[in-house]
């Protein structure tokens, strides 16, 4: 009985590794640490620098456009927070072949995760693309992961 416990172990521990490999690359293992488990999470809501300029306001450069935070929520116990951060760490949520956008990319929203470090995640819904903003990387995610994050956002931005 005890050979059977330890080979289901083996088995559900070398599932979860591989569902999750290309993920962890990408992502390195602290941010997926900072997405799996970070106690403060924000949603920020984001237009760009031309827009408006808010003196002082925070800025984020992504895909070589500088886009200001004009809002902040904090969304750490927002209903469904869970399964959106499982979804993030998954290889299925990721469509890892897909050819990058050839238009520019368009950003409302991006999501930190903190606990002594930030790992911040911007969303591009009109192409499906993620970006690591720490690690300036890229990558598209599957429609019904796009789909839902940026319905969640909406949701929490609305609050």
């Amino acid at each position: 009985m005890f050979a059977v416990a330890l080979a289901a172990a083996g088995l559900a521990w070398s599932f979860n590794y591989y569902r999750g490999r290309r993920t962890l690359e990408f992502y390195g293992r602290g941010a997926a640490l900072l997405v799996r488990t970070a106690p403060q999470v924000e949603l920020l809501v984001l237009a760009p620098l031309d827009e408006l300029p808010e003196p002082n306001a925070e800025q984020l450069l992504i895909d070589g456009e500088r886009l200001q935070v004009i809002r902040r929520l904090d969304i750490s116990h927002a209903k469904g927070l869970v399964h959106a951060r499982t979804s993030l760490l998954a290889d299925s949520s990721y469509d890892w072949h897909a050819e990058p956008c050839d238009y520019y990319p368009s950003i409302d929203y991006a999501v930190r995760f903190t606990h002594i470090s930030t790992a911040t995640l911007a969303f591009d819904f009109h192409c499906q693309q993620l970006w690591h903003v720490e690690h300036e990387h890229t990558v598209t995610l599957v429609p019904k992961v796009a789909d839902g994050w940026q319905t969640f956002l909406i949701k929490q931005a609305a609050k």
